[in-house]
C-alpha cells in the first residue's frame, strides 16, 4: 500500500519487555499490521502465505505457531483451520484504523468471540 501508514501502539513494547510477546511473534504482529488493509484492520492469507512473503516456504510452520500464541495471547483472532480451504481473515485486535469511512476506529476482534465477525 502506498497511502496511509501503519499505527502500532506503544503499549506493545511492555508486552515484549515483561516477556509476554516472543520475538518472533512481534514480527509476525508487525508484518500483520503492515500487510493488513488499512481500513479494515483485517489481514487476509495463510501461515505458507506470510512465509513467501519472507521468501521462505520453510518458515510456516513457526509463522503457524506464532499466528496461534498472537491467537492464545488475544492479539489476533482467526477462524480455526489449516489453510486448506485458502485464506482466511486474521483480525487485530484493537487495531486503529486509518484510512476509509472507519477512519479513526478501533476494531474489537473478540466482540463475537470466536467466530471473526
Amino acid at each position: 500500500m502506498s497511502t496511509g501508514f501503519a499505527k502500532i501502539r506503544n503499549g506493545i513494547r511492555e508486552h515484549y519487555r515483561l516477556g509476554k510477546l516472543h520475538p518472533f511473534d512481534l514480527g509476525i504482529f508487525v508484518f500483520l499490521n503492515l500487510e493488513c488493509s488499512w481500513k479494515t484492520g483485517i489481514y487476509h492469507g495463510t501461515a505458507l502465505g506470510i512465509a513467501l512473503a519472507f521468501d521462505d516456504a520453510s518458515l510456516k510452520g513457526n509463522v503457524n505457531q506464532s499466528l496461534k500464541r498472537l491467537r492464545d495471547h488475544l492479539y489476533v483472532n482467526f477462524r480455526h483451520g489449516n489453510g486448506a480451504r485458502g485464506g482466511y481473515d486474521v483480525l487485530i485486535n484493537k487495531y486503529e484504523i486509518t484510512l476509509g469511512e472507519l477512519k479513526g476506529k478501533r476494531l474489537d476482534a473478540w466482540k463475537h468471540g470466536d467466530l471473526c465477525i
